[in-house]
């Protein structure tokens, strides 16, 4: 029987009617033997970092990847409760890809073990120094210890895992018993889930990325990377399904109006997250508090502030303008040009998040540096900021001083390149689509 989509004309990318392809594992098997190939190459350069540069660079960019792809898990995770909870058509879609990348949770938890040996080059609050400095800042104290930061990753492992299991354990029992009580489960599952999954990303948040510049402090900053999260995760599974929709058996079900849906579904998280970027800077800009503006005084100075422009432009105003069009969103292969954009934006944007907090030599901290000498003996928060704009120094001057920089895209190949690597072999073990999934039935069931 013909297949008749019930979401709009079937997906062809503007080409005429074209035939199926094949199956779709020729491709992502393709995409895993290059990832594979990455992740060696990767893997050797960011050792070679290491003998010429020192364990310190080494910690920063492993931490730099480990949060990308540890956010790639979590964003599949989130993404996957999302989709149950609103039963959307696209959700049926891009399910599978999103289970595949949740139960790689163990493997970042794993991974999680050689930032727990890199603490001492990566934050100063371990510094007997430094805590005897700030000993009026008892709470963070009392949160910000070696001891609190291994407890709390691992109660964040165990819950993220624990998470992901269920709902992927829930969809094999669907797959097997085609029981429609279990999407239902799933469904419920999810608002819990998902309040827990922005909760605890929020506290990693914290405790990993923004307790580098340890007396900075943020309120929209776990949204960031909650939202950053969905972001990376929503970007790769268009590109993903850009590939393969022309081949079995997606080939005659993904419809025009589901890449309508996932690039409206883009378009909403690409204006989220400047939303909440500019908040956050409108908010610190607006107060000039000589303990917050040096956040963005690191980051809107020197060789950042390109990175900050480079982020303006192409991470939110030319995604947001193209998907603003709705032919990009019906056209398959430009959708997948704003995804592939978005993808490279999000690995920028995690740089420069961390870049300018990381420490530059023995003396300076990131822009905690320049938060300390804006604050000494200064009562004006104009005076403060303005002192912090002159101590930030030539160390902060340029991007291009950072000659080990090499060390990041090195990092992020290495890690990265064995999560898509078994990304896709978790892909391929069951059906790419869900056979007993719901949202599919009027796609293949031959009616509107």
């Amino acid at each position: 029987m013909t297949a008749v989509p019930a979401h709009g004309h079937v997906a062809h990318g503007g080409d005429g009617a074209r035939t199926p392809g094949g199956d779709y594992e020729p491709v992502v098997d393709g995409f895993a033997r290059r990832a594979l190939l990455g992740a060696a190459a990767g893997a050797v350069l960011l050792l070679l970092g290491f003998v010429i540069h020192g364990g310190r660079e080494f910690f920063q960019a492993y931490l730099y990847a480990f949060l990308i792809f540890t956010g790639l898990s979590l964003g599949c995770m989130a993404l996957l409760m999302l989709q149950h909870l609103v039963g959307g058509a696209w959700g049926a879609l891009i399910r599978r890809p999103l289970e595949a990348g949740a139960r790689l949770m163990p493997l970042m938890a794993v991974l999680f073990i050689p930032v727990v040996f890199g603490m001492g080059s990566l934050y100063e609050w371990l510094d007997a120094g430094w805590r005897q400095r700030h000993a009026d800042m008892t709470f963070k104290l009392w949160w910000l210890t070696r001891e609190g930061f291994i407890l709390r990753g691992v109660i964040y492992f165990v819950l993220w895992i624990l998470l992901s299991f269920v709902l992927v354990r829930w969809s094999d029992e669907q797959d097997r018993t085609g029981d429609p009580w279990v999407f239902r489960r799933m469904q419920l599952f999810s608002g819990p889930g998902l309040v827990v999954y922005v909760a605890t990303v929020t506290f990693a948040s914290v405790d990993w990325a923004m307790s580098l510049d340890p007396t900075w402090v943020s309120t929209m900053y776990g949204l960031l990377f909650v939202v950053g999260q969905a972001l990376t995760t929503l970007a790769l599974v268009v590109l993903l399904l850009t590939l393969v929709y022309e081949r079995r058996p997606f080939h005659g079900v993904v419809t025009i109006g589901h890449f309508h849906d996932l690039g409206n579904l883009l378009l909403a998280f690409v204006m989220l997250w400047a939303y909440l970027n500019f908040s956050q800077f409108l908010i610190i800009w607006q107060g000039n508090v000589a303990e917050e503006t040096p956040y963005y005084i690191a980051r809107t100075h020197g060789g950042w502030k390109y990175v900050g422009l480079a982020l303006v432009l192409f991470h939110w105003f030319v995604p947001f303008v193209l998907l603003l069009w709705r032919q990009t969103k019906r056209n398959p292969r430009a959708l997948a040009g704003v995804a592939l954009a978005v993808l490279v934006m999000r690995l920028l944007d995690m740089l420069w998040l961390l870049g300018p907090s990381f420490p530059r030599d023995a003396g300076t901290h990131g822009s905690h540096a320049a938060a300390t000498a804006a604050g000494a003996g200064r009562d004006v928060a104009v005076s403060a900021t303005q002192a912090a704009v002159d101590t930030y120094g030539a160390a902060h001057d340029a991007v291009v001083s950072w000659w080990h920089a090499w060390m990041y895209p090195a990092a992020a190949a290495a890690i990265g390149g064995v999560w898509l690597y078994l990304f896709v072999r978790q892909l391929k073990r069951r059906p790419i689509l869900a056979p007993h999934d719901r949202r599919l039935v009027p796609a293949t069931g031959g009616h509107h």
